[in-house]
């Protein structure tokens, strides 16, 4: 099991660190584009500088949480209650991802009329759709394991 906690391990930080270097150089090419900008539209730059922050925000905090899962997993500790609460944690924080896609999606739809290509709407309708699945993923797998950590507290007391 260590392999493989490993092997997620080193995928997790190279996740991180390509999402760190992504907006580290999309967020100022965002402002600095916003800002040559002297039209009515500079306004969809700045919003996507704030929605790419916000995402990487929280994907940077999906990726910790999911790290310490995989902590827990490295501890034989992985049917408890803090895995439950972590996984708790993933939920909202991808239901938030998904929320800043969906306030993002106006932007989009500008965007893409304005250059017309509907494939960047598609992408940001796509891209939502995977957050909220993620999110309600993680939901039942926070039930699954929340009944999982009761039955085996149940069972560690009858014996």
């Amino acid at each position: 099991m260590r392999k493989e906690t490993i092997f997620l391990k080193l995928v997790i930080v190279a996740l991180a660190i390509a999402v760190l270097v992504g907006s580290f150089f999309a967020i100022p090419a965002l402002i600095q584009v916003a800002i040559e900008f002297h039209n009515r539209y500079s306004y969809l730059f700045i919003g996507g500088a704030i929605g790419v922050t916000a995402t990487a925000i929280l994907f940077w905090l999906i990726t910790w949480q999911s790290y310490k899962i995989l902590l827990l997993i490295d501890h034989d500790n992985a049917f408890s209650q803090v895995t439950v609460s972590i996984l708790r944690l993933i939920k909202f924080f991808s239901a938030g991802i998904g929320i800043v896609y969906v306030l993002e999606l106006p932007s989009l739809y500008v965007a893409a009329d304005h250059m017309d290509a509907p494939g960047v709407l598609a992408i940001g309708i796509i891209l939502t759709g995977a957050a909220i699945v993620i999110s309600v993923f993680a939901a039942l797998l926070q039930k699954l394991l929340a009944n999982a950590v009761n039955y085996k507290s149940e069972n560690d007391l009858t014996i």
